[in-house]
């Protein structure tokens, strides 16, 4: 498919490897749940802290950080071809399917010390195949729109989240 055909996320997951799409629409899921989150909850209230809650690097870990660790680490267990995850927020690797071929690595929230100044925060991922060499990355940056990158086959593309919550193409390449 050429690039300047694509329209939307779904259009651009036919022209990646199978066993990839399913991740990046994961992901994609997964951001639209937290854009969502996002705008209906207060400021004040995403920032709300944990007893004792550190990630892996002895940053305090946020209730918004927790959540969106949640829902990346259930969401992506349910994808076939994920082998492992890894996230910021965690100690250790999640082993999910040692048949499997990727590892996702991500970081659910980054930036969330800033939520409470209103500054664009986002989601970071990569994904790692079997000789440990990124074949997808990309992020989801929330903010007075939220917005997709993905980084696949030497093409990057950017989409945006309309109001009917669909991925739309806004530049390629």
């Amino acid at each position: 498919m050429n690039m300047d055909e694509l329209v939307n996320l779904d259009d651009y997951l036919r022209t990646v490897p199978k066993d990839i799409s399913p991740i990046i629409m994961s992901v994609g899921d997964i951001g639209i749940i937290l854009s969502d989150h996002m705008k209906n909850l207060p400021i004040y209230r995403h920032n709300v802290i944990g007893s004792d809650s550190y990630n892996i690097h002895g940053e305090t870990q946020t209730s918004l950080d927790v959540y969106a660790n949640m829902l990346f680490r259930n969401s992506l267990m349910t994808v076939a071809s994920v082998k492992a995850v890894v996230s910021e927020e965690d100690d250790d690797i999640t082993v999910v399917n040692t048949n499997a071929d990727y590892t996702v690595a991500y970081d659910p929230i980054d930036g969330s010390s800033n939520i409470d100044l209103n500054i664009p925060i986002g989601s970071i991922f990569g994904v790692y195949n079997t000789d440990n060499e990124v074949v997808c990355s990309g992020y989801i940056l929330y903010g007075p729109s939220t917005t997709y990158i993905l980084a696949v086959n030497n093409e990057v593309t950017m989409y945006a989240l309309d109001n009917t919550n669909q991925w739309i193409l806004t530049k390629s390449n």
